[in-house]
This record gives C-alpha cells, sequence and structure tokens, in this order.
C-alpha cells in the first residue's frame, strides 16, 4: 500500500472533467472489497471520487460527480482467477463511465454526468494497493503494475493500441511522461509536455518518500543510487503521472 497524498488537498492534480486510468492486476487473494488505485470517499452519504478494484469477485469501477454526489459502483466480467495477470481500463467522458478488461468492454453506465466531484477532508486519501477511506482500509495482496492516468478519456483508437501495442506506441506518445530506459542502472530520462508548476516524490514500495525536487526542463534525468523498485509520482500544474520505476 502506498498513500501518494493525503488529506484535503489528495486529489490536488487528478483530472476533474474526464478520466482514463490503465493498469495491470495479479490479486493472490481476493478481498470482499479491494481498491487497487484511486482517491475516494464511501462513508454513509458521504460518496465522492472514484477508484478501481473489485467488488467481491469482479472487478468494478467506481466514480461520483456532481450531478449525483453518491458513487456508482459499476462491476462487470467473469470472477477473478488469483494469480492471473489483468490489464484494466477504466474511462469517464463526463456522460458514460467504462471499464475494459483485457480489451474487452465488460461495464458501461449513464448514471453520471459532469465533473467529477472529490472528496477534501483530512481523511481523503490517494491511494494505491488498498480500499482506503477515513473508516475502511482493505489492504491487497498481489501485484500492480503499468499504471498510468489520463486527463481524458481514450478513444476506440487509443484503447485498442493500449491492449494490442504495435511498435509506435501512440499511447505512449499522449501520455504526460515519458521515462526511459526503464530498468535502468540508476539514471532515468525524463521527459514531459507541461512543466509548468512540475514537481516529483519517489517512494519506496513500503511507502517511503526517498527523494523529492522540482523539475524546469522538459528534458531531464532523474538519478537513484540504491537498487530497488520504486514509484515516481509527477506533479504538474494539471496532471499526475504515477510510474513505477526499477533499479538494476
Amino acid at each position: 500500500m502506498i498513500t501518494i497524498q493525503k488529506g484535503k488537498e489528495a486529489a490536488k492534480g487528478l483530472p476533474v472533467h474526464y478520466l482514463s486510468v490503465f493498469m495491470k492486476v495479479k490479486l493472490s487473494k481476493i478481498n470482499r472489497w479491494g481498491g487497487y488505485f484511486g482517491c475516494f470517499q464511501d462513508n454513509g452519504s458521504y460518496e465522492r471520487g472514484w477508484f478501481i478494484g473489485n467488488d467481491n469477485k469482479k472487478f468494478c469501477f467506481s466514480l461520483a460527480s456532481t450531478k449525483t454526489n453518491v458513487l456508482t459502483y459499476m462491476s462487470g466480467g467473469d470472477e477473478i482467477q488469483k494469480n492471473k495477470w489483468y490489464s484494466l481500463l477504466a474511462t469517464y467522458d463526463g456522460e458514460t463511465m467504462k471499464l475494459f478488461i483485457d480489451g474487452e468492454l465488460k461495464a458501461s453506465s449513464n448514471a453520471q454526468q459532469g465533473d467529477i466531484i472529490y472528496p477534501d477532508d483530512e481523511e481523503t486519501y490517494f491511494q494505491i494497493g488498498s480500499y482506503k477511506d477515513a473508516n475502511e482500509d482493505f489492504r491487497n495482496e498481489g501485484a500492480l503494475d503499468e499504471i498510468k492516468v489520463w486527463d481524458r478519456a481514450l478513444s476506440d483508437e487509443e484503447i485498442s493500441e493500449l491492449f494490442n501495442p504495435t511498435s509506435i506506441d501512440k499511447t505512449l506518445a499522449n501520455s504526460v511522461v515519458d521515462i526511459y530506459p526503464n530498468p535502468s542502472k540508476g539514471v532515468f530520462n525524463i521527459e514531459l509536455k507541461d512543466v509548468t508548476n512540475t514537481s516529483y516524490k519517489v517512494y519506496s514500495l513500503s511507502g517511503v518518500e526517498v527523494q523529492n525536487g522540482v523539475i524546469s526542463s522538459k528534458n531531464t534525468q532523474l538519478k537513484i543510487k540504491d537498487k530497488g523498485t520504486y514509484i515516481l509520482k509527477i506533479n504538474t500544474n494539471k496532471k499526475v503521472s504515477v510510474s513505477k520505476i526499477i533499479v538494476k
């Protein structure tokens, strides 16, 4: 479990109008509730934010908008198999929520409309690896990889390319950040489209912040001395990128 941001500004920089989230997940144990990635609260009538996780034995995507002020829990697909890798994509275009599993649309809903409404209290968490809010903390057992976030709903062409990549990665070309080589021997090249108010933080897999700084150039380098796997969070004026990086 990794807490990326906590408190009243935990959702700062996250998409508001539209959203796409991609990840790969493998579970060694299936909990009643699972939250793999998101920023939300579900406490009685106070329902805000979004997350991707599982509702019992099925993957789910949940989101709240200004139209309803409550979360829509949308699940689909076959029952999850333990120790199997799945690719998940959730999208929201301001009118329709969609959940794709291994490239196939498995659930959709028009219950929400308008901007995403986020929680803004001290017990708000922008979290990886747990269904966590003010009064719940159901931690996942398994693995997550290749988490990507966009502030728009991906097109059909981009979705096809994401699940069936060719030699030209169009999705990566349109994402917030390009990081290479990854894995590396400790030096990562970072290319950004926008460096307005851009900062970064590096976390160990246990959630400990090990490095932070400001990025002022669209082409820069990140150096990490110790071998291991880390989570790199880059926060710009309008977007957030979360990536797994490996020093070998």
